[in-house]
């Protein structure tokens, strides 16, 4: 005979959800158990005979099948099954639950295996569990990704909207400044065009007289000249003097520095007339600033007020985070998931409880 008490060791498993319900003899649905007037027990309740076995050895709920002789037979009126009444003691019924729940040896162990399995703290993971806070459960990239394209799209009609009535003011201040800057700079371009001509005609000048005493220079080098060499109104070489080398190089000197000089000013002439243009813009942006800025101001203004109130909503989409695609468990109160499921309930689903944590967990590719 088997000895229950001689034994070495015990072990003691969680049995899953599809094991209880094929040990099990049928649903409780009732929390009832003994009624008072019958003392009979409740039918679907916790001592249901048709679910645990008679009350009594071979004797079914109704009292349609009695004595041994009907061993085994189920009552087809009260569903009981004709028994020995100990069957009471081994068999088991099951209750569905209306909602999941989580056992305390995953939430409550040290590591926590939930916690470890969806990356929070105890703490966290018991906020969830208890109904003080939602978890978001699930993000629609997609979803979320238009929800954007449309906020910066309002941002930009609300934005269009209340500048409707300062930018056409604006922009027409803005075109006046701008045409005068295109008439001043068009009349600097021609005075600038006149200096230049100038300029390169007397440079043309300046090179034709310096290349015939070059030439007259090399031509005569070592002799005397008669009439001598003069450049630029400046003597080199007196009449009836010797072309020394010294001579030569004065030549090529002096032309050089004429040059230079002449390149000196006409680029000052330029300066002085781009300093006039400037000059005249200036006095131009004051005429228009007693208006025109006040009215930037107020744009101004009105672009940041519209982008911070929208920010934010930016902001809270972005800040949502997929539990399994981004590896981050984002918790919210009551309050802010109500704010955010009203804005963009279509982009994420939150829930609290065990359901929240199954609902991850069901996602988890183990």
């Amino acid at each position: 005979m088997l000895e229950v008490n001689d034994f070495n060791q015990v072990r003691i498993a969680l049995a899953s959800s599809q094991q209880v319900r094929s040990w099990s003899y049928g649903e409780v649905t009732k929390p009832e158990t003994i009624n008072y007037r019958t003392l009979k027990p409740e039918k679907d309740g916790l001592f249901c005979e048709k679910i645990f076995g008679p009350m009594k050895d071979f004797e079914c709920y109704c009292g349609k099948y009695k004595r041994v002789r009907y061993k085994g037979i189920i009552c087809d009126k009260c569903g009981v099954e004709v028994a020995r009444a100990k069957v009471r003691r081994e068999r088991m019924g099951h209750i569905e639950l209306a909602s999941p729940v989580t056992h305390i040896w995953f939430v409550k162990g040290t590591p926590s295996k939930l916690g470890l399995l969806l990356d929070m703290s105890p703490r966290n993971l018991e906020r969830v569990l208890y109904f003080a806070q939602y978890m978001i459960t699930e993000v629609d990239d997609e979803a979320r990704e238009l929800a954007l394209v449309q906020l910066r799209e309002e941002m930009g009609s609300a934005t269009d909207d209340r500048l409707g009535e300062i930018s056409p003011r604006r922009e027409e201040l803005e075109r006046q400044l701008e045409d005068a800057e295109k008439e001043l700079q068009g009349k600097v371009a021609e005075k600038i065009a006149t200096i230049d001509a100038e300029f390169e005609k007397e440079r043309d000048d300046l090179q034709k007289e310096l290349d015939a005493a070059t030439k007259l220079a090399d031509a005569n080098a070592g002799e005397k000249l008669a009439e001598g060499i003069t450049l630029f109104g400046l003597e080199i070489v007196k009449p009836g003097g010797r072309v020394t080398k010294t001579a030569i190089a004065k030549v090529a000197r002096e032309g050089n520095k004429k040059l230079t000089a002449l390149e000196k000013e006409t680029q000052k002439r330029r300066d002085a007339e781009s300093a006039v243009v400037d000059s005249a813009m200036d006095d131009a942006k004051a005429g228009l600033a007693d208006e025109l800025h006040p009215l930037q101001e107020k744009e101004r203004e009105i672009r940041d007020e519209i982008e911070e109130q929208y920010r934010e909503r930016i902001q809270d989409l972005e800040d949502l985070a997929d539990p399994i695609r981004d590896d981050r468990v984002v918790l919210l109160t009551e309050s802010r998931y109500r704010e955010l499921s009203d804005h963009f309930g279509h982009v994420f689903k939150a829930a609290m409880g065990a359901e929240a944590v199954l609902d991850v967990l069901k996602r988890v590719d183990l």
